[in-house]
C-alpha cells in the first residue's frame, strides 16, 4: 500500500486515505432531466455519475432502468456567462526540499488550528509527521484520533504501522487487537497482526492467522507473501515455496519475495530455481545515476513533494467536508501548481464548483481534465451538460460529436446526440442518431426513445 515503510523487506502498510484528493469524487446520481446525455446513460446503461467518497474513475456502474428517465428538456434559452474566475496551472512550479517540507507542516498546523477536535484534521497532521520521520509526534496524534473516533480502522492501522517502524511491536499488536475488539477486523488488520506476531518471533501463531486470512481473501498477494516468509522461518520449505509463488502469481515482483524464494530454493537444493531468483534480484537492483549526491538530492525533493501533495490533498478533502469551500479550493489549486496533471484534483474541483453553482469554473476544470485525458467519454458528456445548461447549443452539440468520433463503436455518443436533438426539436436528425445507437446496442430504453422521436415527427405507424 502506498505510503508504507519497510521492515525486514516486508512492506508495512500505512493506510493513507489517498495520496491525492481522491476522496474527491462526488458526481450526483442523476443530475437533472435537462442535463444533456444523462438520460442517454440510463437508456444505454453505459455509465453512471455516482456519488462516492473515493477517487473518481471512468469505469462507473450503470444507472437505474430506462423507464425512470424521460427525454431531456430544451437547452436553456438564456445564455449564462462561461468566463471562469480560475485558471488551471499547466506548468509545474519549482520547489526545494526544505521549502516543501516546511509548507507541509504549515498546512497541517493551520488545518488543526481550524479543526482542533476533528480526527480527520489531526490525521492529516499525523500523516505529515509520519512521512517526514517525526514518528513520535505522529504516534501521539493517531492515538488522539482513536480517542476521538474509535470506530475508524485507518487510525489503528497507522498506529500499528508506525509502532512497527519504531520497533514497538507489542504496542502494534495491542493496538490491532483493540481494533478487533471494536469490530474492525479486516484484511489489513489481519495482515498487520501476522506481521507483528512474526516480528515477535511468534511464527507459529503468525502462520495460523495468515492461513485463515488467505482462506478468506485468497487473491490478496500480501497475505501470501507474509505467510511464505513466516513458513520459511519455521523451515516449512515446501509450504513457503507454494505461498511465495502464489504471491508472485498474484502480482508481487519485489526484491523481498525473490530473496525469500532464493533462500527457499537454496535450502531445498534446487540450483536451477535459485539461479533464476538470483537473476531476478540483480534485475531489481537500484539503477543509480553516476553522481550519487545528485541522485540523493532528486529523491529527497521527490519525497518532499509527495508528502506535500498528500497533505494538500487530504486537507482539501477535510475543508470540503466541513463546508470551508474557499479553503478547499485554495488548497486544491495549490496542489495543482505542484502537479498540474493531477487528474483527481481536477475532478475534485469540478465537483466543488458544481456544488457551488459555478458553471464557468466547472467547465474550466473539465476542459483541463480533457487536456489530461481526452478519451474520458463521461467527462465529454459532463462538459456538454454544462454547455446545455448555460445555453450554448452549438458548443454542446460539438462536445457530444466528439464522443462519436472518439468511440464510434459505442452507443453512448449517438444516444446522447439523439437526446440533445430531441431537446432542440430536430427530430429527423435525432432519428438517425437514435438508429445508429440501436445498431450498436439494442435496449428497451433505446427503442422507447426512437418511438418518441417517430411519434413527434408524425410517424405513428413506424412508432408502433
Amino acid at each position: 500500500m502506498k505510503g508504507g515503510v519497510e521492515i525486514d523487506s516486508q512492506p508495512i502498510k500505512i493506510p493513507i486515505v489517498n495520496k491525492t484528493p481522491s476522496s474527491l469524487s462526488s458526481l450526483s446520481a442523476l443530475m437533472s432531466i435537462a442535463a444533456i446525455g444523462l438520460a442517454a446513460f440510463a437508456y444505454w446503461n453505459s455509465y453512471s455519475l455516482s456519488r462516492s467518497s473515493s477517487l473518481p474513475t471512468t469505469e462507473m456502474p450503470g444507472l437505474p432502468s430506462a423507464g425512470a428517465v424521460s427525454v431531456v428538456e430544451a437547452v436553456a434559452s438564456k445564455q449564462v456567462s462561461l468566463e471562469s474566475s480560475v485558471t488551471f496551472p499547466k506548468i509545474q512550479i519549482a520547489a526545494d526540499k526544505v521549502g516543501m517540507e516546511a509548507e507541509a507542516f504549515r498546512v497541517a498546523e493551520v488545518l488543526m488550528s481550524k479543526r482542533p477536535n476533528d480526527p480527520k484534521a489531526i490525521h492529516v497532521a499525523a500523516l505529515c509527521n509520519s512521512q517526514l520521520h517525526k514518528t513520535t509526534e505522529a504516534q501521539k496524534l493517531w492515538l488522539k484520533c482513536i480517542e476521538l473516533s474509535p470506530k475508524t480502522e485507518t487510525f489503528y492501522l497507522n498506529v500499528a504501522a508506525n509502532a512497527l517502524y519504531r520497533g514497538e511491536t507489542e504496542l502494534a499488536l495491542d493496538t490491532l487487537q483493540k481494533a478487533i475488539a471494536n469490530g474492525l477486523e479486516s484484511a489489513d488488520i489481519t495482515h498487520h497482526i501476522g506481521l507483528a506476531l512474526s516480528k515477535l518471533g511468534e511464527d507459529e501463531k503468525a502462520v495460523e492467522v495468515l492461513k485463515k486470512a488467505v482462506q478468506k481473501q485468497p487473491t490478496l498477494a500480501g497475505h501470501w507473501m507474509l505467510l511464505g516468509q513466516s513458513e520459511l522461518k519455521l523451515n516449512r520449505l515446501e509450504d513457503a515455496k507454494t505461498s511465495l509463488n502464489k504471491a508472485v502469481e498474484l502480482g508481487v515482483h519485489n526484491r523481498a519475495v525473490y530473496l525469500a524464494l532464493l533462500n527457499t530454493s537454496t535450502r531445498l537444493g534446487d540450483k536451477a530455481a535459485a539461479s533464476v531468483y538470483r537473476e531476478k534480484i540483480e534485475e531489481s537492483g537500484d539503477q543509480s545515476v553516476s553522481d550519487g549526491r545528485e541522485h540523493f538530492r532528486v529523491n529527497s525533493e521527490r519525497d518532499a513533494k509527495r508528502v506535500l501533495v498528500t497533505v494538500l490533498g487530504e486537507a482539501s478533502v477535510v475543508y470540503r467536508d466541513v463546508n470551508m469551500l474557499e479553503s478547499a479550493e485554495h488548497t486544491a489549486l495549490r496542489l495543482l501548481a505542484l502537479e498540474p496533471n493531477n487528474y483527481g484534483t481536477c475532478v475534485f474541483l469540478s465537483e466543488l464548483y458544481r456544488g457551488r453553482s459555478m458553471p464557468a469554473e466547472e467547465l474550466a476544470a473539465r476542459q483541463r481534465m480533457l487536456e489530461i485525458n481526452p478519451s474520458d467519454l463521461v467527462n465529454h458528456l459532463q462538459a456538454a451538460r454544462i454547455l446545455s445548461d448555460a445555453g450554448y447549443p452549438k458548443r454542446c452539440e460539438a462536445a457530444i460529436k466528439t464522443i462519436t468520433t472518439l468511440a464510434p463503436e459505442r452507443a453512448l455518443g449517438y444516444a446522447a446526440m439523439a437526446e440533445f436533438l430531441v431537446s432542440q426539436g430536430l427530430f429527423k436528425r435525432a432519428q438517425w442518431y437514435a438508429e445508429q445507437a440501436l445498431e450498436r446496442e439494442r435496449s428497451s430504453g433505446g427503442l422507447k426513445l426512437l418511438e418518441t422521436i417517430r411519434k413527434a415527427s408524425g410517424q405513428e405507424a413506424e412508432a408502433k
